[in-house]
């Protein structure tokens, strides 16, 4: 099983967390499903649970048991959910991204393909030497039959890394706002400074003292203690597993 990272840092999370900028141009593209399993991983290893394991030494195994995911996520591992035309929107794990995880903590992902359905799921290794349309036109009829003999029910639910609704949008929608949320909660959080000077770095500065002005600091106070108090939400839902979360109250 292999250990936890070792290395710690600022106060209070024992470890170093970067949040990834995302492309303006990619953002229409973006599977918000998948999006929205990038904010339940910030949640988790933001939350004082995985942060105790973490200091406990806890093994990947371990981590991987209770919230399905591995301390590699520490360094951006998950990152891809935030790139647009993922895999996983179309029912497919891309097993290429794990090639970055180290060997030990890839097993506890590899592990449960094993114990997949045989009659749904179809592990693969494909030559993309091959021209695409001869891999198409061999992996059709398998997949036509295969298909054909799944249960309409589960049709209505396909089997991807998170749960998601076949036709309900997940209820992350804005993922720009909602980076700017975390934001909020680790300067809060970490750095304890106030709301209204969070606002200022994370929405940008107000100049001016008149009415219009102080209604925009205020509307941008609120914003950030709103950001920072979702954001603690998540955390929890994430925690308790209640997920996809219910954001409306």
């Amino acid at each position: 099983m292999s250990a936890a990272p070792t290395t710690a840092t600022a106060s209070p999370y024992p470890y170093s967390i970067q949040i990834p900028k995302i492309d303006q141009n990619s953002i229409k593209q973006l599977d918000l499903w998948a999006a929205l399993e990038f904010f339940r991983i910030e949640a988790l290893i933001r939350s004082k649970e995985v942060q105790r394991l973490y200091l406990e030494g806890a093994s990947g195994e371990t981590l991987y048991r209770r919230h399905g995911i591995l301390w590699d996520m520490l360094e951006g591992w998950h990152h891809h959910l935030l790139r647009s035309h993922t895999l996983e929107g179309a029912g497919i794990v891309d097993l290429d991204c794990w090639n970055k995880i180290p060997a030990r903590s890839a097993m506890h992902v590899l592990n449960p393909c094993r114990d997949d359905d045989p009659s749904r799921f179809l592990h693969l290794q494909i030559d993309c030497a091959v021209p695409p349309t001869t891999v198409v036109k061999a992996l059709m009829p398998v997949l036509t039959e295969k298909h054909r003999r799944i249960s309409v029910s589960d049709k209505d639910s396909p089997h991807v890394p998170w749960p998601r609704h076949p036709k309900k949008r997940p209820p992350i929608h804005d993922v720009v706002a909602w980076i700017s949320y975390f934001r909020c909660y680790d300067l809060r959080q970490c750095q304890g400074i106030s709301f209204g000077k969070i606002a200022a770095i994370v929405f940008g500065p107000v100049n001016g003292k008149g009415t219009i002005a102080q209604r925009k600091k205020q509307g941008r106070y609120d914003q950030a203690e709103r950001g920072y108090k979702s954001v603690k939400r998540l955390i929890k839902a994430a925690v308790e597993k209640k997920w996809p979360p219910d954001l409306s109250s």
